[in-house]
């Protein structure tokens, strides 16, 4: 009875923990833009510009923000034509309606020169550009000082949208400074419109949080347009993820962790940030899954029943087996 009863409980938890550790249905990676080895992989292309600069791209395993796989160390200066080092990808060709989450990690080397303005990620349309002008090239997320003679120490981020218009507005990063060696990591919701409607559905969500932080924080929330699709390229979406300054510095100094789209939290969260300890000075632990608490809560409802049913089962064995004869 004692090895039955044993066999039930075991069967029971290795039944719970294969349910709680099961991503949720329908979660899908949309696109995996991490280094698992030095080279583009899944991005499309890697712009360097300007002709004749002295900019430095390197594929590094230290610092990196999961325990394998590569980081993009971006050395960007060195003269006046230094400007930018951004991977590229063009994510989908009409975004319209689409509801992801984007997952992507900087690290900030302490031998990093830091100007006015820098541009870390820019989410895009063909049309941006063209309708919206300088004002308003793409959605993103970069950091400043209000004073262009000092150093960026904050972060921001712009949003445009419009159908053949374009609507141009800003939201601050609540809380987020410009610290150096240390892994940030963003994880952003966004459900792509073009509608300037007081009715559309738009989303535009980051939460971000800084080595050795486990919680995440609200950064900005905002409803409204945030993808601006015009005759040319209707709703199509592409993405800059690199390091893009306009001031001449010695070098702005950015290591990559990598960025990926998922259809749910979790699964961004996972792919992007991985499980165990990063390498590296100030890395940070993964977040909890959002996805798996409600499953380990149920699991344990399951585990008190199963046990309650096996300690029921031992007693009527116990009422059946028949009194023990002496020779």
């Amino acid at each position: 009875m004692k090895a039955r009863t044993l066999t039930t409980i075991c069967a029971t938890l290795a039944g719970l923990v294969l349910l709680a550790s099961a991503p949720r249905a329908g979660a899908e990676i949309v696109f995996d833009g991490r280094w698992p080895k030095p080279g583009l992989n899944h991005w499309d292309t890697v712009l360097d510009f300007k002709p004749g600069n002295a900019n430095k791209l390197r594929y590094v395993t230290s610092p990196r923000r999961r325990r394998s796989g590569y980081s993009a160390d971006l050395r960007v200066g060195g003269n006046a034509q230094s400007e930018r080092i951004v991977f590229l990808k063009q994510v989908f060709d009409d975004a319209e309606g689409k509801d992801d989450w984007w997952a992507w990690s900087v690290y900030i080397p302490s031998d990093s020169d830091i100007p006015h303005m820098v541009y870390l990620v820019s989410l895009f349309s063909g049309d941006n550009f063209p309708i919206c002008g300088i004002k308003g090239p793409a959605n993103s997320l970069y950091m400043e000082d209000p004073n262009p003679r000092r150093r960026a120490d904050r972060w921001r981020y712009i949003l445009t949208g419009g159908k053949n218009t374009c609507s141009i507005s800003y939201a601050n990063v609540r809380g987020l400074r410009v610290v150096k060696d240390r892994w940030i990591d963003f994880s952003c919701h966004y459900r792509w419109s073009s509608s300037t409607d007081p009715s559309n559905t738009g989303l535009s969500q980051c939460f971000y949080r800084v080595a050795p932080q486990r919680r995440w924080t609200l950064g900005f929330d905002v409803k409204g347009a945030n993808l601006v699709s015009g005759p040319v390229y209707p709703g199509s979406l592409r993405v800059h993820y690199g390091l893009y300054k306009g001031e001449a510095r010695p070098y702005v100094h950015f290591d990559l962790g990598g960025l990926v789209v998922a259809t749910t939290r979790a699964e961004a969260e996972r792919a992007a940030f991985g499980s165990g300890t990063p390498a590296g000075h100030g890395a940070s632990a993964p977040a909890p899954e959002p996805s798996r608490a409600p499953l380990i809560v149920a699991g344990a409802g399951a585990l008190a029943a199963a046990l309650l049913l096996v300690r029921r089962r031992g007693r009527g064995d116990r009422r059946r087996r028949p009194a023990h004869r002496s020779g």
